[in-house]
């Protein structure tokens, strides 16, 4: 299946825009297709591009008169009006607006060069880019199908994900959201949280992202009792990794009956954050991991996380998850509304308790019941037949994509 990739920049991994840029001038130079946004805007788009942010900001200043009548989710209120302010700057005056503006006028470019479009897939995380994206492919070339999938989690607080009807129908005068012609969700779960705001083409299709599990689930039921590894999971948050480094440290200050491990996000690793906070990780007996997550989790008796989606994984392999709760942090993981499935703690004494209680056996669920729950949360076959429906794949291609 011929593909061109369009790639957005993103620092992970200690890589910067010139080494992704280096990166992709090797995929390549092994005939790969490969695109950056940016490469479409040239110094006129960029002049025009500021004009029509200049616009906004006059039509921003003259609409925000209107602001304190307008009844939005309770912030015309005297408590919200602060942050009814600085989230409507930001939409017109800030770097969000004029992102917006700019990756429109990219997009528009990008369709109107590259030929032979048929689908348009990517990640829905419903981020300002992907607006920007559907709109400029309903204007440029709307015979293509635009294809949102939603592949990984989905907190209840996560609010950009969810929307009023109003917003999400379709509208010939296009006040609407430019929304995806099919926006794929990756389980049933997934597929009753995206229902409730009205979505089109609202499709569920097999979680690619996770489609390993598909043996870990098939497995026979895990000894739990001779896991000796208490996992702390990092996140995309450096504030979130750096909490559940100090939490853990006041609550096991050395590594003793079990080992303690942890495994970093790879936009925050660990060893920086430890190094960062002057602390070292060795005289603690701490272990800090860079193996592929599953080989972690195999060896763990529990996770401690804060908001990472491998709390889902960790059911699927029978691990007791723990989930700390600060009163300044709101609970952004994609348990909420699960709590039968994790243990909440909300002190360091709290943490020592149910982490010594899970090491001598307890669980709160069975290892069917985890699992059981993971197949509700993510469709996993390795035969992908929703994605095969939906993109034509033939027993052929079906078996390169999945080998690869």
């Amino acid at each position: 299946m011929p593909i061109t990739w369009v790639l957005l920049y993103v620092p992970v991994d200690g890589f910067n825009l010139k080494d992704s840029i280096n990166l992709a001038k090797k995929f390549i130079a092994n005939g790969e297709k490969i695109f950056f946004p940016e490469e479409f805007l040239d110094f006129k788009d960029i002049a025009y591009g500021l004009c029509l942010w200049l616009r906004q900001v006059f039509i921003g200043l003259f609409l925000s008169r209107f602001v304190k009548n307008m009844p939005v989710l309770g912030l015309e209120r005297k408590e919200g009006r602060s942050f009814m302010k600085l989230l409507w700057a930001d939409s017109f005056y800030g770097p969000v607006g004029l992102e917006g503006i700019l990756f429109t006028l990219s997009f528009k470019k990008m369709f109107k060069r590259v030929e032979n479009i048929k689908d348009c897939l990517y990640y829905c995380e419903m981020q300002p880019w992907e607006h920007a994206l559907n709109s400029a492919k309903n204007q440029e070339q709307s015979d293509i199908r635009s294809i949102g999938f939603q592949h990984s989690s989905i907190p209840n607080y996560s609010f950009n994900y969810f929307h009023e009807r109003l917003e999400t129908e379709y509208t010939d005068d296009g006040t609407g959201l430019p929304l995806p012609d099919i926006m794929g969700c990756d389980g049933e779960i997934m597929q009753d949280l995206l229902a409730a705001s009205g979505y089109p083409g609202l499709r569920r299709l097999e979680a690619l992202r996770y489609l390993y599990l598909d043996k870990v689930l098939s497995a026979p039921d895990s000894q739990i009792g001779k896991r000796r590894t208490l996992l702390i999971a990092g996140s995309g948050d450096k504030e979130e990794s750096i909490r559940l480094i100090m939490l853990v440290r006041s609550v096991f200050a050395k590594a003793g009956a079990f080992d303690i491990c942890f495994k970093g996000h790879p936009s925050f690793p660990f060893e920086k954050l430890f190094n960062d906070l002057g602390i070292d990780s060795r005289e603690s007996g701490y272990i800090i991991k860079h193996n592929d997550i599953s080989n972690s989790l195999k060896e763990a008796f529990a996770v401690i996380t804060l908001s990472s989606t491998v709390m889902i994984e960790a059911l699927a392999f029978g691990c007791e998850v723990v989930v700390p709760i600060f009163p300044d942090f709101i609970s952004l993981h994609p348990l909420v509304g699960f709590e039968k499935y994790y243990h909440k703690v909300d002190s360091p004494e709290g943490i020592k308790e149910i982490v010594q209680k899970i090491f001598n056996g307890f669980s709160l669920c069975s290892i069917r019941e985890y699992r059981s729950f993971v197949r509700r949360y993510w469709d996993i076959d390795a035969d992908i037949p929703r994605w095969s429906k939906l993109l034509d794949i033939t027993d052929e291609r079906k078996n390169k994509l999945v080998s690869s």
